[in-house]
């Protein structure tokens, strides 16, 4: 399985507007994952767009970190896929 974090960043070393510079990382990385899915052994799970699309109220206070409810909702989304009972 591979995932992108949607967690951003709110600085960058390039001196670019860090909110522009986290967009075009991020980009870069779905293309990549995407391409990687491709293969049958990968598989990729959505947290970054579960929580991306999920509007501002995803992330807490400093508009970096997501808050739990949203947390828990992806990793539980994970465990039943990925993870089954015997």
């Amino acid at each position: 399985m591979i995932a992108v974090s949607p967690v951003p960043f709110n600085t960058t070393f390039s001196g670019r507007d860090a909110y522009c510079a986290n967009t075009y990382s991020k980009s870069i990385l779905r293309v990549c994952a995407e391409e990687l899915a491709q293969h049958p052994e990968v598989d990729y799970c959505p947290s970054f767009e579960m929580v991306t699309s999920g509007g501002a109220d995803v992330y807490g206070e400093d508009n970096i970190h997501v808050v739990d409810a949203v947390v828990e909702r992806v990793v539980e989304t994970m465990l039943r896929a990925y993870f089954h009972d015997e």
